[in-house]
């Protein structure tokens, strides 16, 4: 959801997703037009420059407030350390 939706054909791919994942796009939507999805997106951001205050390269990982390298084995050993219910913990 986090690119430029002003095409109509943009939206198959979270549609796709949505189905795939037995979620209702429709309410997915309005949450992404209304204002809990204001509210959400403010609360990340506020989240992210907390963590992490000056310029940062994407993507910034952290867990439980520490941060850790951006790929798979590094992200999996700190959420399963972390105690993350996770079928490949």
């Amino acid at each position: 959801m986090d690119a430029p939706w002003y095409k109509e054909l943009t939206w198959k791919k979270p549609k796709t997703c949505a189905d795939k994942l037995n979620l209702d796009f429709h309410t997915i939507m309005g949450c992404y037009n209304g204002t809990r999805g204001d509210t959400l997106e403010k609360k990340a951001i506020a989240a992210f420059t907390s963590q992490f205050p000056k310029p940062v390269y994407m993507p910034q990982v952290a867990v439980n407030g520490k941060v850790v390298s951006a790929d798979y084995p590094h992200i999996k050993a700190a959420a399963c350390a972390a105690g993350s219910s996770s079928s490949v913990c």
